[in-house]
């Protein structure tokens, strides 16, 4: 018996070449299908390995798959990669390791803060959202930021954050038996504003006695005596020695000491108790020295503060880091908004999250 195959031929055209071509339907129809898949798992790669813009991604598709895509079309395929995954998932094959970093930043083309939340152990971004607050995080929105990640299985057994008290609030009211430590980071940046505001107050002094000389040796050592000692070289201890026998007995001359025995509170203390002891002591030794100072007598109201406690929670918890990494992810996550000048909306920002955080933790194709 006889059986007649009819195979159709469908004429190609290549659309670097323009050259025509013909292929059976069969392998025309795989192959299309085959192109379809690499090559929009090929865009959408490319704009997040190589942080790319639209049009930039579409051009080095079409010059790696010999592929034009639109804009509109590499569009269209980014929100629909995005879409087909909820962050709940995505977490969830992420993994946490129970130590939670919340943050706070501005976006590009934005008038409000968002809420970014990053895992220390691991150094990944989980999770942002847009916030209604312009100055301050208060402690509403940070509560209702935590109940999302908590909605996402996220549930932490310690936070990390800066020292603001709406972040305070809120973790402290959602995971009330989570650990809080204050990140040391900010910690030492409020004390160095603070040391850096003594120094500005007495070169003006000393400009307002027309001691330009001396001034203008203060100027010049202020870095120098901001730094930390472990840290100088020859220049700065050059700087502090002239300092110090230019103005023997003052405050600027103590400085460094002044700074390192406030930082050996938390880098030498082994516990909680130490660090108290440790405090006590140095309030002790330094407190009358300094009673004419009103910017160092802001470091001594911080380290007397109920805030105090919160900075040390890490000497009793080996595991427990008492630095955040969200600054460094918030770089990285900047850096994605400088290719496409910010996000137009809060979820173009989730969007591009989703697609960063299955190519760049899962390895997963994304077209």
């Amino acid at each position: 018996q006889r059986v007649e195959i009819k195979i159709q031929i469908i004429r190609v055209r290549c659309p670097k070449c323009q050259r025509v071509f013909a292929l059976p339907t069969p392998i025309a129809a795989e192959r299309y299908a085959r192109v379809t898949r690499r090559s929009r798992d090929l865009a959408l790669s490319l704009i997040v390995k190589t942080n790319g813009s639209l049009q930039q991604s579409g051009d080095v598709a079409e010059e790696l798959a010999h592929l034009h895509i639109p804009r509109a079309t590499l569009h269209d395929w980014k929100q629909s990669a995005a879409g087909d995954i909820s962050h709940q998932d995505i977490l969830k094959r992420i993994g946490f390791s129970g130590v939670l970093c919340v943050d706070e930043y501005r976006p590009l083309r934005s008038q409000t803060f968002d809420l970014f939340a990053s895992d220390r152990k691991t150094g990944r971004i989980l999770y942002l959202n847009q916030t209604e607050d312009r100055y301050a995080i208060s402690g509403d929105t940070a509560e209702r930021f935590f109940l999302e990640l908590q909605g996402f299985s996220i549930v932490p057994k310690a936070i990390i954050a800066d020292m603001s008290a709406g972040i305070h609030k809120g973790a402290l009211t959602v995971f009330p038996d989570a650990l809080l430590q204050y990140d040391y980071f900010h910690v030492m940046k409020s004390v160095h504003e603070k040391l850096r505001s003594e120094i500005r107050y007495f070169w003006w002094t000393l400009k307002q006695e027309k001691r330009n000389d001396d001034a203008a040796l203060i100027w010049d050592a202020q870095w120098s005596l901001l730094k930390n000692q472990e840290s100088w070289i020859m220049t700065n201890e050059e700087y502090w020695k002239a300092v110090y026998m230019q103005f023997p007995g003052t405050l600027i001359a103590w400085l460094p000491t002044f700074k390192q025995e406030l930082r050996d509170i938390f880098d030498e203390s082994k516990n909680t108790t130490e660090a108290f002891s440790r405090r006590d002591q140095w309030i002790a030794h330094w407190q009358p020295l300094v009673q004419t100072s009103k910017h160092l007598k802001k470091i001594f109201a911080l380290m007397q503060s109920n805030l105090f406690p919160f900075m040390i929670t890490y000497l009793d918890h080996s595991w427990l880091p008492r630095t955040t990494n969200a600054e460094t992810l918030i770089r990285t996550y900047r850096k994605m908004e400088k290719a496409r000048y910010g996000f137009g909306s809060i979820q173009g920002r989730k969007n591009h999250l989703k697609l960063f955080q299955l190519k760049t933790y899962l390895a997963q194709n994304i077209g």
